[in-house]
């Protein structure tokens, strides 16, 4: 039982600390680019796409420019304040990494998402004695976003249960959070007028890993371009959008 538990933590740990220095945004803010407030004005937020069908392609490479993995997006379904997306990646290979289902709030202020959906469903989740257990802020994204402003932190926490026993917990940090300006972008899925954010992520468990992002987010796209740097500031990781379909 104790060689059990001791697996299941040291890949979790693995699979959460590559999340945030190989992947930590790629999902994360990625998925930060969905919501339609049909109550309000019939749109929720100007940097965010808003209508059900709406499809997108994220490919995430190392700093080598190596493909680490390829994640698709659509916005299925939008009811009152809340957008349902289906999320799958896979890695460079063609093997499925995640496949899920996300919810994403809007109200009359902000976009607001939560930190659990950036951590996918993993395999050793099928059994039935693991329970992950998710508490902690919202990520918010506010409307009307200007150079020079700085947008609200966020804290989750996250615990590892097996047979009603807690063998992990890990705390997610998303702090500095600052809009620095604008700035014209090219990807492959085409040029774009962004403002250009940053803000740092610390992830506390067993090990500790911190890193800084910046953000890339055009009018009705979301996020077209992220880069991530390690606590050297060196430049671990980057995603670009490289297709979009609405």
């Amino acid at each position: 039982m104790k060689r059990t538990a001791f697996f299941y933590c040291q890949n979790f740990i693995r699979f959460a600390l590559n999340k945030l220095t190989v992947m930590k945004k790629i999902l994360f803010f990625t998925l930060l680019l969905i919501y339609s407030y049909i109550g309000i004005a019939q749109e929720c937020h100007d940097y965010f796409p808003f209508k059900a069908g709406t499809e997108w392609e994220m490919t995430n490479y190392d700093a080598k420019n190596k493909v680490l993995t390829v994640s698709e997006y659509k916005i299925e379904s939008i009811h009152s304040n809340v957008a349902e997306i289906h999320l799958t990646s896979k890695d460079a290979k063609g093997k499925q990494l995640a496949d899920m289902r996300l919810k994403w709030y809007c109200d009359e202020e902000k976009v607001n998402f939560e930190m659990k959906d950036m951590f996918p469903q993993m395999d050793m989740m099928d059994n039935a004695n693991v329970e992950m257990k998710f508490s902690g802020d919202n990520l918010s994204y506010p409307k009307n976003m200007k150079a020079g402003d700085l947008l609200p932190d966020a804290e989750s926490k996250i615990e590892m249960m097996m047979n009603g026993m807690r063998v992990m917990s890990m705390v997610v940090k998303v702090t500095d959070r600052k809009v620095e300006g604008t700035e014209q972008l090219s990807t492959p899925a085409g040029s774009f007028e962004c403002l250009k954010l940053s803000e740092t992520a610390e992830v506390k468990s067993i090990m500790s890993a911190k890193t800084k992002s910046v953000i890339w987010l055009s009018k009705n796209r979301g996020v077209v371009k992220t880069d991530s740097y390690n606590s050297k500031g060196k430049l671990e990781a980057y995603q670009l959008m490289t297709k979009f379909k609405s």
